[in-house]
């Protein structure tokens, strides 16, 4: 069976992820993805745990795009039809609505993606996507839960605006673009810099057996907050990050982190001062961690790239120092940033030998 896969256009993982757990995915459209799964059910699980997913649709078995047989499809009083490449004529609409019987309605989509996620988990609609180059007609059946994403983004008890916070999708797909093998069940999962616990919160609802350390005891006391809200459970610890060897008596599976980056509102004229004191401290936790990550252990880790009126400097370069030779560089030079961000983050990941 054949489906589409739409994907956050604001999500700028989106391709990494894929490539790591839906590596069969191709683009179709811009935000678009086809691929092919066995069934309904096993499609749906293979992307409702991706931060980029926002909805999945099936291909039918028709190829006929006429009014008859569009009409045909539509078992609701609601319907909506959404062109993948184009706009849909208003007649059609109305057509479509003429040759059906009863109270029967549509409603516009405005989106690449047809309705919002909040109109369908809310009505029962019959959607609608038309690929008319291919001759192709999809129908929804799975979109993402957007009240889900909100309360996370939005509703826990403990943000700190200022320290600038992950938006969970960001924290899901950034844990998913690590390429780890087997059942998260079977993984054990840890963030030495947990802040208010973005990232433990994704691991948790992945479903990793999940550790997570601070220096900061507040730090601590609002991730378990958090955790505590949404129902999860993780070992929430106070740790120095260049220390934990000394602190876990287990083997870590992977590491998924964003550390200390320095002051949100740092002055440019200061950059150059505090950029040896980040690379010192990323040198320090990389070559702590070798000695808690079992063989084949990962790590995602973010560094910053920061500028001044002058230079810009690439913290991650200490990844080539030779006291970390005992790490295969996997993934560098992978930037995300939010629009209009004078931080640019850059992911790298290392596996250890």
């Amino acid at each position: 069976m054949d489906f589409i896969l739409f994907t956050g256009r604001y999500n700028s993982l989106t391709t990494q992820e894929l490539a790591s757990r839906l590596p069969e995915a191709k683009s179709l459209y811009p935000h678009v993805y086809s691929f092919s799964a066995p069934n309904e059910k096993k499609a749906i699980s293979m992307v409702s745990f991706l931060g980029t997913s926002i909805k999945l649709a099936i291909k039918l078995e028709t190829t006929d795009l006429s009014v008859e047989s569009l009409a045909s499809l539509i078992d609701t009083k609601i319907f909506s039809i959404t062109n993948l490449k184009g706009s849909i004529d208003n007649n059609l609409y109305f057509e479509i609505k003429r040759s059906l019987t009863g109270h029967i309605r549509f409603v516009k989509s405005r989106q690449y993606f047809g309705l919002s996620p909040v109109i369908l988990q809310k009505k029962k609609v019959t959607e609608l996507f038309l690929d008319t180059p291919n001759s192709n007609v999809y129908r929804t059946v799975w979109s993402h839960s957007y009240h889900d994403w909100i309360d996370k983004d939005r509703k826990l008890p403990f943000v700190d605006p200022k320290s600038g916070m992950m938006p969970p999708k960001i924290a899901r797909s950034l844990i998913n673009l690590t390429p780890y093998q087997g059942k998260p069940q079977d993984l054990t999962f840890l963030d030495p810099f947990c802040g208010s616990g973005r990232l433990v919160v994704e691991a948790c609802q992945l479903g990793f057996t999940v550790m997570a350390s601070d220096i900061v005891q507040e730090k601590i006391d609002h991730t378990q907050g958090n955790l505590k809200a949404l129902g999860f459970q993780a070992d929430i610890f106070l740790a120095d990050a260049t220390h934990l060897s000394g602190k876990l008596d287990k083997k870590i599976d992977l590491i998924v982190t964003e550390p200390h980056m320095g002051k949100v509102d740092l002055r440019p004229d200061r950059i150059k001062y505090v950029v040896p004191g980040l690379k010192k401290l990323y040198l320090g936790v990389l070559k702590d961690w070798l000695k808690i990550l079992k063989p084949g252990g990962l790590i995602t880790m973010i560094f910053p790239v920061l500028s001044d009126d002058s230079r810009t400097y690439t913290t991650s370069k200490i990844i080539d120092d030779d006291h970390l030779s005992g790490y295969n560089i996997k993934t560098r030079g992978l930037i995300y940033s939010r629009p209009q961000a004078k931080l640019k983050r850059e992911i790298v990941i290392l596996e250890k030998k």
